[in-house]
């Protein structure tokens, strides 16, 4: 399998567990990713901590009772006798002249002794230089169908494919707009709140299924959702009210953020566009409070409001 067809396949793996057909089983292993490049191929180097050259060597070292001082062995022999370099002592018997304490590592660039390498992670991918600890671990796990993914395979459709828009920091409808009314009944009572709503109304996915089949219909729906999750914040939620009303709310944003991000929304109905020349059509409006507040509007009315309102 060519190495494309293995991320593919990694990448259509992932999208299955996070829509909740596929399901971690057992544990079988760990892998570490650069945090450059996410590789997972590395080599691990010992190095000096003083300099960070790789040019290190494990050698004998002996300790001078009599003035402490502790270097390679092959610096305490001259004229084939033991003397130490540092005070000049001769030594003669091991255990009361001198002893020799574990081997030490020594750098032939910068010369320093040390007892212990340090161990860098030198990505096989970029190259980067990583500490151990600063790599990413992931845990892998053998996959299971989950309930859902059984259902899935009893009826033989993955799904809704406006349900494919569900994976964008998705909360319920009634969490929404109750999380809306709170919202609101904040920017009532202290001037300084605000936050903002972005409603993305789908047009035509029937016509598109119609002419592209369903099966590249929702390709080119999963493609806008990737986008689109690349669009938005951590921050930010979405819900599906209905089948084509797609919500994404903005807490403490302004009208100028707002906009900001449904200029880009506008920009991936060109990046939609199929040979055949058609592309996924929709609206967007948008909503600012408590600019465009209303007195004592319940917030699922003022959804219903905005999104019959003027659209891009």
């Amino acid at each position: 399998m060519l190495a494309d067809e293995v991320n593919q396949a990694g990448t259509w793996l992932r999208q299955l567990v996070e829509r909740r057909y596929l399901e971690p089983a057992r544990l079988v292993g760990r892998v570490r990713h650069c945090p450059a490049c996410e590789g997972c191929h590395h080599n691990y180097v010992d190095i000096c901590p003083h300099c960070t050259s790789i040019a290190i060597a494990s050698k004998p070292f002996l300790h001078c009772f009599t003035c402490g001082h502790v270097a390679p062995e092959e610096t305490f022999i001259k004229e084939g006798r033991l003397v130490c370099p540092h005070c000049r002592a001769k030594l003669r018997h091991i255990g009361a002249d001198y002893d020799r304490p574990m081997d030490n590592y020594a750098c032939q660039d910068c010369g320093q002794s040390f007892v212990e390498p340090n161990v860098v992670a030198q990505c096989l991918g970029c190259g980067a230089r990583n500490d151990p600890d600063k790599l990413i671990p992931e845990d892998i796990h053998t996959l299971r169908l989950s309930e859902r993914g059984r259902s899935a395979a009893r009826t033989g459709s993955l799904e809704d494919i406006y349900a494919l828009l569900d994976d964008l920091n998705y909360v319920r409808t009634p969490y929404f707009e109750s999380l809306l009314d709170w919202l609101h009944a904040l920017c009532r009572r202290y001037d300084e709140e605000l936050f903002s709503l972005l409603g993305i109304r789908l047009k035509n996915i029937e016509t598109l299924t119609d002419r592209l089949g369903r099966h590249r219909t929702a390709q080119l729906i999963d493609a806008f959702a990737v986008r689109l999750r690349e669009s938005i914040r951590l921050t930010d939620l979405t819900t599906r009210a209905g089948k084509r009303n797609l919500w994404i709310l903005l807490p403490k944003t302004g009208a100028a953020g707002r906009d900001i991000l449904r200029s880009r929304i506008v920009e991936l109905k060109e990046q939609t566009r199929q040979e055949e020349e058609v592309t996924l059509d929709f609206d967007v409006v948008a909503y600012t409070a408590p600019d465009d507040m209303l007195p004592d509007e319940p917030s699922r009315l003022t959804m219903a409001r905005i999104m019959g309102g003027e659209a891009a």
